[in-house]
């Protein structure tokens, strides 16, 4: 048979063999503070279940394809530099959401890779907002 681990009452040498046993030390487990709640950190972080992470992802690839189309459309503006920041700087879908109309009015024009631009960023902007974009009222 294996050896039983000490436990706390025979592991301490000052324990008298009358006295009642020590309680043991309880420690915060990991992801807890002090008190013993949960700490903010591990708090915010969900811990779903394996369709809340797909769902995560698929939010995450579906911003990052709206993104590449934005960072399309703009690269061939000239004299735009700074909405071209604005676009690469940009890490939530509300900002690009909010960048849609500075990209819109500077693609004027009416030439075939000009239209094909503002038909790619609609059908991104499309994919994203769906709800949204019924409602709203383009140039």
């Amino acid at each position: 048979m294996m050896p039983q681990p000490p436990t706390p009452a025979t592991a301490t040498p000052l324990s008298s063999p009358g006295a009642a046993p020590a309680a043991p030390q309880s420690r915060p487990s990991r992801g807890h503070n002090l008190a013993g709640a949960p700490s903010r950190a591990t708090a915010t972080v969900p811990h779903g279940l394996p369709a809340d992470r797909q769902a995560r992802l698929a939010a995450r690839r579906a911003f990052v394809a709206l993104k590449q189309s934005f960072l399309y459309v703009v690269e061939g503006l000239e004299g735009k530099t700074e909405l071209q920041t604005r676009v690469r700087q940009a890490e939530e879908p509300e900002e690009l959401w909010q960048l849609r109309a500075p990209v819109f009015a500077a693609l004027t024009g009416d030439d075939a890779p000009t239209r094909s631009r503002r038909q790619l960023l609609n059908r991104s902007l499309e994919s994203m907002f769906p709800t949204t974009l019924s409602q709203a009222s383009w140039p």
